[in-house]
């Protein structure tokens, strides 16, 4: 894995095409490219020599939208990504019950898109869990 991997949003996208070629990844946030798919195809094809992985970081309240996770992964599908980074729900001290809810329903997310998915899966208690839950 490479020492930097920039994160390319929408606005930085015509700057990282001509440069693309430098890196042998880049991550692209989902909450911000999705809302301009026609960019998104030219920015992949452009940039086809660079491995690209679609993130799910994104604010809390998109992630508890459970019509999110099926977006995402028809996006991801649709524009042909085969790296991802997800599933982090939220997850607080002084609230238990929603976090280890939101933990067993991210470790669900992380096994369902690692079977169409090369994944990246974040949180580190979750990252372990996966080693283990995915054997």
């Amino acid at each position: 894995m490479d020492r930097f991997i920039p994160i390319v949003g929408l606005d930085s996208i015509s700057i990282f095409t001509r440069v693309c070629s430098e890196f042998k990844y880049a991550i692209t946030p989902y909450h911000e490219i999705h809302i301009n798919p026609e960019a998104v195809s030219s920015f992949l094809n452009e940039c086809r020599n660079t491995n690209l992985i679609l993130s799910s970081i994104m604010p809390d309240d998109l992630l508890r939208d459970p019509k999110t996770v099926n977006l995402f992964k028809e996006f991801a599908l649709k524009q042909g990504f085969k790296y991802i980074l997800v599933w982090d729900l939220p997850t607080y001290l002084n609230n238990y019950e929603e976090s280890n809810t939101n933990t067993i329903k991210s470790i669900s997310h992380i096994d369902s898109f690692s079977r169409e998915f090369k994944v990246i899966p974040l949180k580190g208690s979750i990252s372990r869990t996966c080693k283990i839950f995915m054997q």
